[in-house]
């Protein structure tokens, strides 16, 4: 996906509202055929998916078995796309560079197409996904990266680059298309660490300075002269994959239709009303607020919102033990203690006003 940006820390809340381009469908098929997925399971990891076309394209001639891991911004995008789409496993809508957290080295693919433009500090966009994907990818797996050209020839961006990939392959996109955003993508491979390249990485930029030093994309798998492999990846593998801010709306639709809603249902307050208690047969004065109290009915959210009588209920009944020393019948010096037992019942009413009553 493409955003233009001069400062994105300020701006990515305006973009997402506005909108944003999104990788050329028939290119990302092209970049589709210079991969193989081995039979078993791959996770892949796309941290800006857009509409989640593009990567639908990159995948489309795969018959391996794959989870996909996917981020989205944009809000409207995201529920309108991505939230419910059936070829999407797992889903945040957060900002990729500060917003996540994800499982380090256990991702077997990734496609991104970063935003496009400089943080506050100056430093590329495009360089902080792709370093941020270093973490998230298992070594070997290979990483396709849109980016702009001028992008990809810059010193600062290959030196972070090299340090964190093995360059495969590179290709620019059709003249159509480069005129516009002037795109290439730049097939890498994990690192096993970190590792310094600086010999290799000025002859590589001579290799690839001017776009006219790029082979175009492959029209068809039959042109494809080199195939990078994906990484075999479980999604069990993917420990955590989560947004660092909390959605609590979004968190309840997903507890919803969860199979632990029975069981977590247990620790929410359940609403109730004065017919819920089955009509009974005398009304709730103090000795019956007792029994209900004792029976666990005497608690919760009661009232109606009709009424405007909605409070919060919460009652409790303890054991209280009292202990008498007598005499005895006898008149002689041996003492009785008598425990006595009672149970002593507690109320607390917490109205919308915030007035807080105790009743015993």
């Amino acid at each position: 996906m493409v955003r233009k940006q001069s400062n994105f820390s300020r701006q990515k809340a305006n973009d997402a509202k506005m909108g944003a381009y999104y990788t050329d469908k028939h290119h990302c098929r092209r970049i589709g055929m210079l991969f193989d997925f081995p039979d078993g399971e791959v996770s892949i990891l796309e941290p800006c998916i857009g509409d989640g076309a593009a990567l639908h394209e990159v995948l489309s001639g795969n018959n391996g078995k794959t989870k996909v891991f996917a981020v989205e911004l944009n809000e409207r995008v995201y529920q309108e796309h991505i939230r419910d789409n059936p070829e999407i496993e797992f889903s945040l809508n957060a900002d990729f560079l500060s917003g996540i957290r994800a499982s380090h080295k256990s991702f077997g693919f990734c496609f991104a197409n970063p935003p496009y433009g400089v943080d506050e500090n100056g430093i590329r966009l495009e360089q902080r996904f792709a370093e941020k994907l270093y973490l998230y990818l298992k070594p070997g797996a290979p990483i396709a990266l849109v980016i702009p050209h001028y992008v990809l020839v810059q010193e600062r961006f290959l030196a972070s680059f090299f340090s964190r990939f093995v360059p495969e392959m590179e290709f620019r996109f059709d003249d159509n298309v480069f005129q516009l955003f002037q795109q290439v993508v730049i097939i890498g491979t994990r690192r096993e660490a970190l590792e310094g390249k600086g010999q290799e990485m000025h002859s590589y930029r001579e290799r690839i300075l001017e776009p006219e030093m790029l082979h175009y994309l492959p029209l068809e798998k039959s042109e494809v002269e080199k195939r990078v492999s994906a990484v075999p990846s479980s999604a069990d593998s993917v420990k955590d994959f989560f947004s660092l801010e909390f959605h609590a709306k979004e968190a309840g639709k997903r507890l919803a239709v969860s199979s632990l809603y029975e069981k977590a249902g247990q620790i929410f307050v359940q609403k109730y009303e004065a017919g819920d208690l089955n009509q009974p047969v005398v009304p709730p004065k103090p000795d019956i607020l007792y029994l209900l109290a004792v029976c666990g009915r005497g608690q919760g959210l009661v009232g109606s919102e009709e009424n405007s009588d909605v409070h919060l209920q919460r009652g409790v009944a303890k054991i209280v033990e009292s202990a008498k020393i007598e005499g005895t019948e006898d008149n002689s010096e041996r003492m009785i203690e008598k425990v006595k037992t009672s149970t002593q019942v507690q109320l607390v009413i917490i109205e919308n006003s915030g007035k807080i009553t105790r009743l015993s």
